[in-house]
């Protein structure tokens, strides 16, 4: 069910939309900045952020982690964002892929799907900490690194649940993984 529409000025590339538990509103991002919307549907620009990104998630503090500066809109560094004054709270934190973050409370780690080391056709799950630390040994649900990418979420419950995208072996499968 349609609650509301993204005005049309707005609407190109709209992407990496999280729901921040500090405020209870949701925030996207535009090739022309940061927007949140509220429950009332109205829709405002919170800043430019001079990149724009696929990948957006908050972590337990209100903070939005988002990819940019690189060759494309999944490439480059991880930032942390503070949405009240668009100040970057943490980064540049180099990375080369980065598909969707999702915060995980249960261990207080973002999850991505991101690049293996080597294996530079294949994306995996991966864990960081929120000073920037990734887990190098987490390497699980490798799935080719074009087209085969959906979504990733974590219930409140700390499982992580993936989805695979519009690679015809992925699509459509749902993958979880127990991180308590």
């Amino acid at each position: 069910k349609e609650i509301c529409s993204i005005p049309f000025d707005i609407r190109l590339q709209v992407n990496a939309l999280a729901a921040n538990p500090m405020d209870g509103l949701l925030y996207f991002q535009s090739m022309d900045g940061l927007y949140k919307i509220d429950a009332s549907c109205k829709v405002s620009k919170v800043c430019s952020l001079g990149m724009w990104s696929v990948s957006g998630g908050f972590d337990h503090l209100g903070r939005y982690w988002t990819t940019g500066g690189g060759s494309g809109s999944d490439t480059g560094f991880v930032y942390a964002i503070d949405v009240n004054n668009c100040d970057t709270l943490k980064g540049p934190i180099p990375t080369d892929y980065m598909l969707d973050i999702v915060f995980n409370m249960f261990d207080c780690s973002l999850y991505y799907m991101g690049t293996i080391a080597g294996l530079s056709g294949t994306a995996s799950l991966m864990r960081m900490d929120t000073l920037g630390n990734v887990d190098p040994a987490l390497r699980w649900w490798v799935v080719p690194k074009t087209r085969a990418y959906g979504g990733i979420a974590v219930g409140n419950d700390g499982i992580i649940y993936m989805i695979g995208g519009d690679d015809p072996g992925l699509n459509g499968k749902l993958a979880v993984m127990d991180t308590r």
